[in-house]
């Protein structure tokens, strides 16, 4: 229902050529095949599409992971959307960095009602939250960006055909990350 949405929000013509998205469709039978192709259509050189047999979320994530090239990995449910503006920060941030692991905020929003009615919460993290491992528990998927060569050579793989896998690729991307930066975007 949100793909498209989520597609859009990462179709910025001043970040298209620093970015790889990966739509995986995970043996879907609706129009996410259909949504995909229309951008890798329109951008062959940012968007791609990886049509597979159901996996689970693990094995989307597991799929993404051994195409991607490069340096940064992030995760982006097909529910979830960037602000563009946010998008260019965030894109020129990562330029600018070599650390192992970034962490950023988020926005959640919660659908609440059939009419689509949305709860949007801001997720700010101080930067004793990231450093106390006593705080990991509060980390998000959506909030933490890794050094895919990490995930590569770390041969990290996800869990598959199970559920709630976000804390298992948040837990596994801190193990190999030596160096960590917080920015607020």
């Amino acid at each position: 229902n949100f793909l498209d949405e989520t597609l859009s929000s990462l179709f910025c013509p001043d970040v298209l050529d620093d970015i790889e998205v990966f739509i995986v469709n995970d043996g879907s039978k609706d129009a996410t095949a259909d949504i995909a192709r229309k951008y890798v259509e329109k951008c062959p050189t940012s968007f791609f599409l990886i049509d597979k047999n159901n996996g689970g979320y693990g094995s989307t994530i597991n799929a993404s992971v051994l195409k991607a090239t490069g340096k940064y990995f992030r995760l982006l449910d097909g529910d979830d959307w960037f602000d563009k503006t946010e998008l260019i920060k965030y894109i020129s941030a990562l330029k600018k960095t070599d650390s192992d692991l970034v962490i950023t905020d988020f926005v959640k929003r919660i659908q609440t009602t059939k009419e689509e009615k949305r709860e949007i919460t801001n997720y700010r993290y101080a930067i004793g939250e990231i450093i106390n491992v006593s705080e990991i528990y509060s980390m998000a998927m959506h909030s933490t960006t890794v050094k895919t060569e990490l995930l590569q050579k770390g041969k990290v793989s996800i869990t598959e055909h199970c559920f709630y896998t976000d804390f298992e690729f948040i837990m596994k991307s801190f193990l190999l990350s030596s160096t960590f930066t917080y920015f607020p975007i």
